[in-house]
């Protein structure tokens, strides 16, 4: 059933237009996302344009070398000299979900960013912005985390261990030697970490973000309906209620439009968090007393940004569920009064459906689960369930 009047169908018409005359509040985050190829604004350039469609073929021909060597490496290298499992899991499981998500991105970069602008505008319209600073903090996080990682990869590295490094990033192209292998091997490792955090990370923040703004919306709207009575009285103008409920229907749908965008690409972040979460509690808590990490900077690293993106990531967007929980409560109540009072209106039956609708909005991951609080705590004893029974059935079987 369509809620939309006449005055929000001709604002959302120059949606586009509203955005480009002022400055994107996303604007340093999708300036990030340009540099590795994927460009949300819809809008051909004009000086440059030539300039990046070879720039985006370049970084395609990138991201096909960086699949190709996944798949050689795992059976050139990692089948070879690795033994452990869960090291093998969490190194190619963030190789994969990275090259997933940048394909993803940039596919549907078009239409994540119609998302974005409907979202932005609805943000616009009722004045409830976030900080510009706290914007620009966590869209920073996006270079940050990449180079964090690139510094514990060098960190960690010794002669004794270059050989290794040198073989597994480059195949075996580049020869090892005895002497000086780690400065050959620097820019190799640079490039393949940055590759294998940007994706997910500027994923992570978007996300996060967008959460953000989602759950600022519902609680302004709640906030907006609260003026709407006087001393549990409501106001006798139709045309005040009716946009009450016709605007909260817009913004419903306006986060559909995004979950249907995002679901899979958040699904795969998830797993890759998840993944990180499991090589964490082996490599952390295992239950060998005799089991070190070979590389500890390293492994420090990709636990602390494991854990951390995935409760930022859950958490915020259990937040948007419990603010639609709270709006949906306070659009029954509304509705009850307006009952009540015996103020007809020609979308009464509409507004009938939506209130009496009980299930609140929660953004999904590919349909697979829906981001609640008990989501949180499930996957949490999910994962330490299933990490100690299967860190138990390996040492079983080794001790045979």
């Amino acid at each position: 059933m369509n809620f939309e009047s006449r005055d929000i169908l001709k604002k959302t018409s120059a949606i586009s237009h509203t955005i480009d005359r002022h400055k994107h509040p996303l604007s340093v985050l999708k300036n990030i996302s340009l540099v590795f190829g994927v460009d949300f604004d819809i809008k051909a350039r004009n000086t440059t344009s030539r300039i990046f469609r070879w720039y985006q073929k370049l970084l395609i021909i990138l991201w096909v070398f960086f699949c190709v060597h996944l798949v050689v490496s795992f059976y050139l290298y990692d089948l070879r000299y690795i033994h452990k499992l869960h090291t093998i899991l969490a190194r190619k499981i963030t190789d994969m979900s990275s090259f997933v998500v940048w394909c993803c991105l940039f596919k549907r970069r078009h239409r994540i960013n119609n998302s974005l602008s409907k979202l932005l505008h609805l943000v616009s319209e009722m004045k409830c912005f976030i900080s510009s600073a706290v914007i620009n903090i966590f869209s920073f996080m996006a270079i940050v985390i990449p180079i964090m990682g690139c510094v514990a990869i060098l960190r960690d590295l010794k002669d004794s261990s270059c050989m290794r490094f040198l073989r597994y990033y480059t195949i075996n192209i580049i020869p090892p030697s005895e002497n000086r292998n780690c400065p050959r091997l620097y820019p190799v490792m640079i490039l393949y970490e940055v590759l294998r955090f940007e994706p997910v990370t500027i994923l992570g923040v978007l996300f996060f973000l967008l959460c953000l703004m989602s759950r600022r919306l519902l609680v302004q709207h709640v906030a907006l309906g609260y003026k709407l009575t006087i001393e549990n009285e409501v106001f006798i103008c139709k045309s005040n209620i009716e946009h009450y409920f016709t605007r909260y229907q817009y913004i419903i749908d306006a986060f559909f439009s995004i979950d249907q965008e995002l679901s899979f690409p958040v699904f795969v972040l998830q797993v890759n968090d998840l993944a990180g979460l499991f090589a964490f509690l082996v490599r952390f808590a295992s239950y060998d007393p005799k089991y070190v990490p070979s590389y500890i900077r390293a492994a420090i690293f990709a636990a602390v940004r494991a854990i951390l993106s995935f409760f930022c990531v859950c958490g915020a967007a259990a937040a948007v569920h419990e603010a639609d929980v709270k709006s949906k409560r306070h659009n029954e109540e509304l509705w009850q009064r307006i009952v009540a009072t015996g103020i007809k209106m020609k979308t009464e039956k509409s507004i009938i459906l939506m209130v009496s609708n009980d299930k609140a909005f929660a953004f999904t991951s590919w349909g697979c689960f829906r981001f609640t609080k008990s989501f949180i705590l499930s996957a949490v004893g999910s994962i330490l369930t299933y990490s100690l029974l299967i860190t138990q059935v390996f040492h079983t079987l080794k001790r045979t």
